[in-house]
């Protein structure tokens, strides 16, 4: 949830000197994470009240005005060429945008000459100060916003200069879904008083008429549908908020659509509770009824979708049918309009599953949802009912209609919870009192009612539905004392021993950090047009990614088949900011379709990413290449699949991998012909998609592919030496590497311990035409002697005869 630092010191006295960055680690440390703080009104300087002192044609164009202003008492005039047709008579105040002003989005204002005059700056509009959307005149101050000095920042004058804080509500909190619960945890935590909201009605009252005679209100299903109110409010007239209400709703995210509507927003955002607000002409028969929808029978709802219901839905009917999916969207024919005069104001507790089934079933999720979903307050449906009821008289010029209509068959009392001051001692491990335990209760709005001394019992207000338990008493007792304030002590009772877990994961972990990369952790999510851009044929599992229902954005709509397309844009972010060399790693899951299955398949896969430069002494070092990343590859299979694996495996050049350069990659096939990956330098048609200059080298395993490493067996150090034989000849060129070695090793030759390439020479004017030249090294070791040059001879000669016999090579 999105709150505004403005708003919540509205309904809280904090002490002096407690500011945003002070509240939002109070939170933060209370369990209410502040993921985001968002400065309102930063990018905006040089915007300053000004007063209309003249203006005149231009004269050289009809539709622009020559404006002369002042920022102060008695200053020197600056003219302004202005387009808007809305300029006041001298003495009206506007906003001016001085020479050297910089306007949201980074604009620049200058002074400069306009069709022959020279205009020093601009007057704004709504849309120009990215506080609205009018842009069809400039911004006049009038009321209340008028009595400001001249001169004065736009941002104080009109209240833009605020903090958005971006607030974690955990799901069992629904009380801190409105700014009010979240004042509350403020004044708990800092010291502070809360301030209630005015719910007064008896000054837009209109004792004549009673909503009684007008609204009839019954309720065919309690047990989805526990509390329904409705006020009536008569002789509205529908026009934009204020702008400080508009202002506050755009900082938490809701675009204003007019004052009835705003302020049914205004109060769920402020208290918690949704309200809807039906045109109550079209409310046929002025009844209300709620109760479950017929299979097939339809509604339109406000987004103008006309929707199929089923018996499970709940729904707000009038004499004529459904006219609203209770809890979800309001529906299309009772909605406000801008001939509005009366409103029936709806405010009711819904209960929770049924509403999540009904927004999940119909993807309709909404602020409102959302918050039944979580459950609201069944005891503070009316309060929000009059809250709202008495902003809409005030904001729209109506009165509120007497009394109010008000369904509650089976009242939620408060419950009472117990707690022992002793108990919470031994389990935090703090030496709490029985004052500290009042204290701290009574902060946070849960009172003691009863102290038997040992024992405090508690009434638990029904805002509080997650506190049912002695030990939910206690974490908020914790919570309030600090969770970093709490005494690291050891654990008296023995933990019992985990089960041994596969080592795949542990080992392709640290074999990649020993490798130099660094671990990267994405979401499991990833965009299905970035997956796209991999181009994997059409059989292939990773090219039909599973949709997600609900995204939480764009980019994150499906469940990722790959880990590096995410890799790759953590490769560009890093770049962007100045940092070239990047070796990156991720060890995660993967989501495959499974044919017939109802869940995906799960593979654990390992991927990495490299560009830039090895490390390098005094200077730059050599750019990172294919052997780099193939390097890391082979540490990850003797890591995690033993040195013998590691060591047959093989690297078969692939030229179908649409997103690998088809010169620079190749499949990772095991001795048993399994291909576990790919390895190679990432195409440069993707690498532009990422906006990556550099050349970037990529790997993929399937970590469920390999087989786990069995044990590692010890042996004693070689107490003989080694003998090197090189062997050196011509090839055809498109016998690969691994071939080679395939031959070396095609039959066992005991005192053959390592063989290594060393050359791979292909200069045109040295090479026969379709041939290259090879160097091979070969290590000669016996276990028990020191070998004799005869004895590593002949073996070197069986090795070299059969290199030349099978691959048709001539020895250099």
């Amino acid at each position: 949830m999105r709150a505004v630092w403005s708003w919540l010191r509205d309904l809280v006295d904090l002490p002096a000197g407690v500011g945003p960055a002070d509240a939002a680690a109070a939170l933060t440390g209370a369990g209410l994470e502040v993921e985001e703080t968002i400065e309102l009104g930063g990018d905006l300087s040089g915007v300053v009240v000004a007063q209309v002192v003249r203006r005149r044609p231009h004269p050289n164009a009809d539709k622009l005005t020559l404006v002369e202003v002042i920022d102060r008492d008695g200053g020197a005039a600056v003219e302004v060429v202005c387009g808007a047709p809305n300029v006041p008579d001298p003495g009206g105040r506007v906003l001016w945008a001085r020479p050297g002003a910089t306007l949201p989005g980074g604009v620049r204002i200058d002074a400069r000459a306009v069709r022959g005059v020279q205009s020093a700056g601009m007057l704004c509009s709504e849309r120009e100060l990215g506080i609205g959307d009018d842009h069809d005149g400039i911004v006049v101050l009038r009321g209340r916003d008028a009595d400001v000095p001249l001169g004065q920042d736009v941002r104080d004058a009109l209240g833009l200069r605020d903090v958005v804080f971006d607030v974690g509500v955990p799901a069992n909190r629904p009380d801190c879904n409105g700014h009010l619960g979240l004042a509350r945890e403020l004044a708990a935590l800092c010291g502070g008083r809360l301030r209630d909201v005015d719910v007064d009605l008896g000054a837009v009252t209109d004792a004549a008429v009673r909503v009684a005679d007008r609204v009839a209100v019954s309720i065919e299903d309690p047990d989805r549908c526990a509390r329904y109110t409705a006020r009536l409010i008569d002789g509205l007239t529908v026009g934009p908020s204020p702008r400080w209400l508009r202002r506050r709703l755009e900082a938490v995210g809701v675009r204003p659509i007019n004052n009835l509507v705003d302020v049914t927003n205004y109060v769920m955002f402020e208290l918690g509770q949704p309200l809807h607000a039906f045109d109550l002409r079209r409310i046929a028969g002025g009844r209300i009824v709620v109760r479950r929808a017929r299979d097939g029978e339809r509604m339109t709802t406000l987004d103008d979708v006309d929707r199929a219901l089923t018996a499970d839905d709940l729904v707000i009917c009038d004499a004529n049918g459904p006219v609203a999916l209770a809890g979800v969207m309001g529906g299309a024919d009772s909605e406000v309009r801008d001939d509005t005069r009366s409103v029936l104001l709806e405010s009711a507790h819904f209960e929770p599953t049924g509403i999540r089934r009904t927004a999940r079933r119909l993807n309709l999720h909404s602020e409102s949802s959302h918050r039944f979903e979580r459950g609201v307050d069944p005891n503070g449906v009316d309060r929000a009912s009059a809250r709202a009821a008495k902003l809409l008289a005030e904001l729209g010029g109506g009165r509120v209609a007497a009394g109010v209509v008000d369904v509650y068959p089976r009242p939620a009392a408060p419950v009472r919870v117990a707690i022992r001051p002793a108990r919470a001692a031994q389990l935090t491990g703090v030496d709490l009192t029985a004052a500290d335990v009042r204290r701290s209760l009574d902060a946070i709005g849960l009172p003691v009612v009863r102290d038997a001394g040992d024992r405090l019992e508690v009434e638990v207000p029904t805002f509080r539905p997650d506190v049912t338990r002695e030990v939910d008493l206690i974490e908020e007792v914790l919570r309030l004392y600090g969770f970093d304030k709490v005494p690291a002590t050891l654990p008296r009772d023995a933990i019992a021993p985990r089960g041994q877990r596969d080592p795949r994961e542990p080992r392709a972990r640290a074999a990649l950090v020993a490798a130099g990369l660094d671990e990267c952790v994405c979401y499991a999510f990833a965009s299905p047009e970035r997956i796209a851009e991999f181009r994997f044929p059409a059989d292939d599992p990773r090219a039909a990614p599973i949709a997600i229902r609900n995204p939480l954005r764009a980019d994150h709509a499906a469940l990722r088949t790959t880990l590096l397309p995410n890799l790759l844009a953590a490769v560009a972010r890093n770049l962007a900011r100045g940092n070239h060399d990047v070796r990156l790693f991720e060890v995660g899951h993967v989501f495959l379709p499974a044919d017939g299955e109802p869940l995906p398949e799960e593979r654990r896969t390992a991927a990495g990413v490299l560009t830039g430069r090895r490390a390098g002494w005094l200077q730059p070092g050599e750019p990172l290449d294919f052997f780099d990343v193939k390097g890391a590859v082979e540490r990850l299979l003797h890591a995690v699949a033993g040195g013998d694996v590691a060591a047959a495996a093989r690297y078969e050049a692939a030229s179908d991998l649409a997103y690998l350069h088809p010169g620079a990659s190749a499949l990772v096939v095991l001795p048993d012909g399994t291909a576990a990956g790919v390895v190679g330098e990432v195409h440069p048609d993707l690498r532009d998609r990422y906006d990556l200059s550099a050349p970037c080298f990529a790997f993929e395993i399937d970590l469920d592919a390999l087989p786990p490493a069995g044990p590692v067996q010890m042996q004693p150090l070689p107490r003989f030496p080694a003998i090197t034989r090189d062997v050196s000849f011509f090839v055809a060129a498109d016998v690969p590497a691994s071939r080679v070695e395939a031959v070396i090793r095609a039959e066992p030759e005991p005192l053959l311990e390592q063989v290594s390439v060393l050359e791979d020479y292909r200069d045109p004017q040295r090479v026969p035409a379709g041939q290259k030249g090879m160097l091979w090294s070969l290590t000669y070791r016996a276990p028990d002697r020191t070998l004799t040059d005869a004895e590593v001879d002949a073996a070197h000669g069986r090795i070299v005869r059969r290199l030349l016999d099978a691959l048709g090579a001539r020895q250099r």
